[in-house]
């Protein structure tokens, strides 16, 4: 039961993650919960790396600073309650944005499915290098020009 316990918290873990998750193109991170239990507005947060946690503060009327939660910033999960005895939310608000994808060199993009197409289609038809057929071509038009040459002699005879 224990051990159960420990995979479905390690699993929501590792599902809460913040880091950048690039199958999905998404980038999370946590934001401060809108309002508390008590549906006071946020007023003042902020973001500290030091201690890598989100502090957010519940104003309940002008210059209140009485009244705050603080989150840690990699899990969401909430650290400290000092809005009165519970009145934080249990955890941050988790906040996506879709990453824009990476620039593409649209040209080396196009020669590379070219050449690959290219090398494709000599493995399919059996095609030899290019400098053998070059050199096939060059004997067979020498060969075509003895023959003229011969038949040009044989028309003088």
């Amino acid at each position: 039961m224990l051990l159960a316990g420990l995979l479905v918290a390690f699993s929501a873990a590792l599902l809460a993650r913040a880091d950048p998750m690039p199958s999905a193109g998404l980038i999370c991170d946590y934001i401060c919960p809108y309002d508390d239990k008590l549906n006071v507005v946020i007023g003042v947060h902020y973001y500290t790396s030091i201690t890598n946690t989100l502090y957010c503060r519940y104003p309940r009327e002008s210059g209140d600073t009485e009244h705050w939660c603080v989150y840690d910033y990699t899990l969401g999960s909430l650290s400290v309650d000092n809005d009165g005895p519970g009145q934080c939310r249990s955890g941050a608000t988790r906040h996506c944005t879709v990453a824009p994808p990476p620039p593409r060199n649209k040209r080396s993009t196009l020669v590379d499915v070219i050449n690959a197409r290219r090398n494709a289609r000599r493995e399919a038809n059996g095609v030899v290098p290019d400098a053998v057929s070059k050199r096939a071509a060059l004997r067979k038009r020498s060969r075509v020009m003895e023959r003229g040459v011969a038949d040009s002699l044989s028309d003088e005879e």
